[in-house]
């Protein structure tokens, strides 16, 4: 669609060329224009532009998914997505194969598809990304807007506003919690404010970090932080009074130093730039491997558990250090069996996502030509041996429940137990292996498990129980087990989890995550 607003018009369209149109849920229509984004509510019209946070004005396509989230086509920097409050680019370094993009289509399964000038691009939305916190203004004597976490800002008030900006891929509500190390003891409590300010900072270093969270969830993304020093006025600093004693001694000497002075200041600055160059280029080169790593890591987690009846299955995996090497997965078998695998792989970083990846695509390949827990594991540690290198290996374990007898069968390669709680109290599945990649030939013993109405089967990687709090306290079995017999005998698998989490971050605090953390749970309702 094609139209044209009035050149001579003072309304909203103007002379604006208007490409497509959507209708959302609240029967706002809006339109796509060679100027930005038009919603019209019935009484007005509301234009968006690149002074909302688009990058190009020029949209060629509209579309409200099924989730209420609104898609634009740009012509020059890919898609974008607003989920109410803000928006977000999706370009060729998301995936795109062109950034001139001229229609959005999404399918039955959720899936967005963009035409764009090099050809058509499938991308898979995943709405389980924790939102992103970025700061986007800092007011002290000056304004500053252009900086990342490396800066590192002087200042001479003791007065000093910090503006931050959520974003995620729900259109939930975004709460912030802040904290200035050097002056906070505690972070703030969450709430919608997305700025802070501090009045009266003494002199010296600082840190500002923010958080944000989802409305109902204490899930976070890594902090947001900047550092700044607040330094002395200059009549307080003992460099005030050097001129004047040295002017006091001799007017030539003086000379001769500053000139000395303006000289080494130079090549210091000069090494200082070369320095900061170098250091540069490594932390770029440094985030790229952890994104590219965090991505590899992402794409290996399931976008949604598969729909049993009577059955309800769910899963999370939080990885320590931006990146690391647990994943889980839902397999599918003949006979509607569903495959519960969990995996923990040695290594950090780049290294060990790509050593997940790996066991990830061997194991898909093994359950095409296997059908029994035991047998995959064996074929899989066949596979592992001569690819696993210095002393790596792959602890995981692998379950194919039976929906229509209400079994599960069950073997495993180095992880922890797994906890079945039934009638208020719990036990753990016995049963162990060597983990895979260690020793070629090994094999594994299988256990097969009658589930009850109300059961409900824990999974987890030894990360759960390896948690620590500061006084390097372990979070232990002991503790975990209790927290999952607190628990209500009704909630849902998804409720379990949030039970299990909530009471970990309670227990660890603001300690430093060492280790990933990745807990399935699957649970019987009954017929």
């Amino acid at each position: 669609m094609l139209l044209h607003g009035d050149k001579d018009s003072r309304g909203a369209l103007g002379d604006r060329q208007v490409w497509s149109s959507t209708m959302d849920g609240s029967g706002n229509l809006w339109l796509a224009t060679n100027r930005g984004i038009i919603k019209y509510d019935g009484d007005q019209f509301t234009a968006y532009t690149t002074d909302n946070g688009l990058l190009v004005n020029d949209i060629r396509d509209v579309l409200v998914d099924s989730q209420g989230i609104l898609w634009c086509a740009t012509w020059g920097v890919g898609g974008a997505i607003y989920n109410g409050e803000n928006f977000q680019a999706i370009t060729t370094k998301d995936g795109l194969i062109h950034n001139n993009v001229r229609s959005i289509y999404e399918d039955g399964n959720g899936n967005m598809w963009f035409a764009t000038e090099g050809g058509i691009t499938k991308y898979t939305p995943k709405t389980d990304i924790l939102p992103r916190i970025k700061l986007t203004k800092i007011v002290a004597e000056d304004s500053y807007t252009v900086f990342d976490e490396d800066s590192q800002i002087s200042m001479q008030t003791g007065h000093v506003t910090f503006e931050y900006q959520g974003v995620s891929l729900q259109q939930s509500k975004l709460l912030y919690a802040h904290k200035l190390e050097g002056y906070d003891t505690d972070w703030s409590q969450p709430s919608l404010q997305k700025q802070a300010q501090y009045d009266g900072l003494k002199p010296g270093s600082y840190t500002f970090l923010v958080k944000a969270f989802r409305e109902g969830s204490l899930y976070s993304n890594s902090p947001a932080f900047i550092q700044f020093t607040v330094v002395p006025a200059f009549w307080m600093q003992s460099q005030f009074y050097l001129p004047a004693a040295i002017a006091a001694m001799a007017l030539a000497s003086f000379v001769f130093l500053i000139s000395r002075l303006i000289v080494q200041r130079r090549r210091t600055s000069v090494l200082r730039a070369q320095l900061h160059q170098k250091e540069e280029a490594e932390i770029q080169r440094v985030k790229k491997e952890l994104n590219d790593a965090r991505e590899m890591q992402m794409n290996l987690l399931p976008s949604k558990a598969p729909n049993i009846p009577h059955f309800e299955l769910a899963g999370i995996s939080i990885p320590a250090n931006e990146v690391g090497g647990d994943f889980y997965d839902y397999l599918t078998f003949d006979n509607d069996l569903i495959g519960i695998v969990l995996a923990d792989v040695s290594g950090k970083g780049l290294h060990g996502a790509m050593s997940a990846v790996m066991t990830y695509g061997i194991l898909h390949e093994v359950v095409h030509t296997e059908s029994m827990p035991a047998e995959i594991l064996f074929r899989l540690n066949t596979n592992l041996c001569p690819l696993l290198r210095d002393s790596m290996f792959a602890a995981l374990n692998f379950s194919i429940l039976d929906p229509q007898a209400k079994r599960f069968c069950y073997t495993n390669a180095g992880q922890p137990y797994p906890v079945i709680k039934r009638n208020g109290n719990i036990k753990t599945v016995e049963l162990g292996g060597l983990p895979l990649g260690l020793m070629t030939g090994t094999t594994y013993d299988e256990k097969t498990i009658d589930l009850n109405s109300g059961d409900y089967v824990i999974f987890y990687t030894d990360g759960i129980t390896d948690a620590m709090n500061q006084a390097e306290d372990l979070y232990g079995f002991d503790r975990f087990g209790e927290t999952i017999k607190d628990a209500n005998s009704d909630i849902s698998a998804d409720e379990m989890i949030q039970h299990i989490m909530q009471d970990i971050q309670f227990f660890v605090g603001d300690a430093e995550q060492f280790d990933d953390m990745t807990v399935v749970v699957l649970r019987y309702i009954g017929s």
